[in-house]
Order: structure tokens, then sequence, then C-alpha cells
């Protein structure tokens, strides 16, 4: 499929077109569902993880429009997905049936029954921390989204959306900037109230 097809399928995707994107998955699935199969080795595994890259594709259609390459970006999204699930994998199987079991039990006795307080004072740290991110400018929360939900590098970012690493990094430093002065607000009211008076 030429270039200016694929351009033209992701610009309609972006404008939320479905049959596009099903065109747009169909063209490249088989190619990255064997790639992904040389790291899982399994076929079934290689689907699950090349759909759970498009499903985040889609989810996130309105970025595409700043990668400049699509095929790129689509290629280390595989491979850091299928990683991901190789260490997931491998740390299940590392893990004796009792490490397993107590584990299980500490986390059902975290969400089940855990102290309401803790539970509350995290929730609301999660709820800040995400406005903080949606408040982020749009460049700025498209390279911390692709380096902190995606699990991309620097240097992958920078190469995707055609810009430098330097800028890369500060970006990020103005995203955990920003983040950390809305921690610091929720975490210190007081202290907050005291450096900006």
């Amino acid at each position: 499929m030429p270039d200016d097809q694929i351009q033209g399928l992701i610009n309609n995707i972006i404008n939320n077109d479905e049959r596009s994107f099903k065109i747009f998955m169909d063209h490249y699935y088989q190619k990255f569902k064997n790639i992904s199969q040389s790291y899982v080795h399994s076929n079934e595994l290689a689907e699950e993880v090349v759909c759970n890259v498009f499903l985040k594709i889609w989810q996130k259609r309105s970025r595409l429009g700043d990668i400049m390459d699509i095929e790129g970006y689509i290629f280390i999204s595989v491979r850091n997905e299928s990683l991901n699930f190789i260490k997931k994998r491998s740390r299940r199987q590392n893990l004796s049936l009792d490490n397993e079991l107590y584990w299980q039990d500490i986390t059902k006795g975290i969400l089940d029954g855990g102290d309401p307080e803790t539970l509350t004072y995290i929730n609301e740290g999660l709820y800040f921390v995400n406005k903080a991110v949606e408040n982020l400018p749009p460049r700025c929360r498209l390279i911390y989204g692709m380096i902190k939900d995606e699990g991309l590098k620097y240097r992958e970012v920078a190469n995707l959306l055609g810009i430098s690493i330097k800028t890369i990094e500060g970006q990020m430093a103005i995203a955990k900037k920003r983040i950390n002065l809305i921690l610091d607000r929720y975490m210190y009211p007081s202290y907050s109230k005291e450096i900006s008076a």
C-alpha cells in the first residue's frame, strides 16, 4: 500500500473512521503478528499482543498525526508488548505456588479489606496525577504518554516524532515539574499555601 494511501487512512482514523482503521489494521496485522511470534513463540499469544497494540492505537488515535514513522511506531509497540508479556510470563513461572498464594492474599487484603483511609488517599493522589497529565500542553502530554504509558524510550519517541532527544528531555522535565507541583499541593496543602503566600 503506498505511503499516501496509508496517510489517508491515518487521517480518517484520527477522525474516528472505523472502516479505515480496519483496513489499516488488516494491512499491518500479519506482518506484526509474525514479529511478535518471533518473541513469544506462540501464534495465539502473538495474536493477543498485536490486538492489544492495535486497540491502544485506536484508543489513542488522536496522537497518530504527530507520529512521523507509523510503521516504526507499530514495530516498537509490538516489540515492547511482546517483551512485557515474556517478562510477566517468566515472573509467574519463577514464583512458587506458596509465594503466589501469599501475594494474592496480600493484594486481596489491600483491595478488599485494606485501610479505607489509605485507599482513599491513594485514589485521590492518582486522580490528581491524571488531572495534571490532562492539563499538560498537547505536545508535552503526547510525549509523556508515549514514555510513561507506552513504555517507549526517549530515543524511540524522538525518532517517531522527528524531534531531538533534548526536546524530549525538556518536555519530560516540564511534565514532571507540573505533576510534582500538583502532588505537592495535594500532599502538603499547608506547606504549598506558605510558599505561594
